[in-house]
């Protein structure tokens, strides 16, 4: 058994910041044919994704609306990490969707329905002992089972998180890492990988929020008032997926480097990044 490795948590947020800020030109030859096609077919339907609770919208726009977003978060992923970790360069306004694209979103959703299956077990069971051991309480419903319920889903979306180094695997067709390594891999740094992820993307996710909020209001009734809401909505979208798969991009390459490079013979206890 390869002894753990131990990952810079702050200097791999700091390259991920750098290199999307120093490669945004590429960056946005990625996005470029995306953002234009979101944006066009927000439009065209008269703009889905900012449909709110209580207006009159159409489920198959916002569907679409939906599926486009995440096809196209899939396809700027896989090319970003390509260019961060293969340097490949790619043209304005170039289509990459392939069985690449799609094995990525194959496996994003995998991640997704096991976080899923595990919160909902996990649930189940919160939920009987909850009972056993408080049978005159509201149930579900009380406050101690709200928040232990929800610490619950955090952890295991912290290890699940430590499977999303197979997506930069996938990206780069390397075979040899599937979910199960990837997670063996990864071992002792399950806060450090959630919390990047999660911090990689903190600042775009806040502007795409207050974004939100300014399409309610002064520009809910304007055509071009929405038109410039979806505009930077379709591009602050792509951007997250951008620096995510930075993030997990340069993760990859240091747990597959120091993985493969580290002797057998090497204390378990001592990290080459120390």
């Amino acid at each position: 058994m390869k002894p753990m490795i131990n990952l810079p948590f702050g200097e791999s947020l700091k390259r991920t910041y750098l290199y999307v800020f120093a490669n945004f030109g590429k960056a946005m030859k990625i996005c470029s044919f995306w953002i234009v096609l979101m944006l066009a077919a927000d439009v065209l339907m008269s703009f889905p994704s900012q449909c709110r609770e209580g207006q009159n919208c159409i489920g198959w726009q916002s569907n679409v609306s939906m599926l486009l977003s995440v096809i196209a978060s899939a396809a700027v992923s896989v090319s970003f990490a390509r260019t961060v970790i293969l340097k490949e360069e790619y043209d304005w306004f170039r289509i990459s969707l392939g069985g690449r694209e799609l094995k990525y979103l194959l496996f994003s959703l995998l991640i997704l329905l096991l976080m899923l299956a595990a919160a909902l077990i996990v649930g189940v069971v919160l939920a009987w002992l909850w009972q056993m051991f408080n049978p005159g309480s509201v149930g579900v419903r009380h406050p101690g089972y709200l928040g232990t319920y929800f610490l619950s889903v955090l952890v295991i979306a912290a290890f699940a998180s430590r499977l999303c180094l197979a997506l930069s695997a996938v990206a780069v067709d390397n075979r040899e890492i599937g979910l199960r390594k990837a997670f063996d891999i990864t071992s002792g740094n399950t806060v450090k990988i959630f919390l990047g992820l999660i911090l990689s993307t903190f600042p775009v996710m806040v502007l795409l929020l207050l974004i939100g909020n300014l399409a309610q209001g002064i520009f809910a009734d304007s055509w071009m008032g929405k038109f410039v809401v979806s505009a930077l909505v379709v591009f602050f979208s792509a951007l997250n997926a951008v620096f995510k798969s930075c993030y997990l991009a340069h993760i990859y390459q240091y747990f597959l480097y120091f993985y493969n490079r580290r002797p057998q013979e090497e204390s378990a206890d001592k990290s080459l990044l120390d």
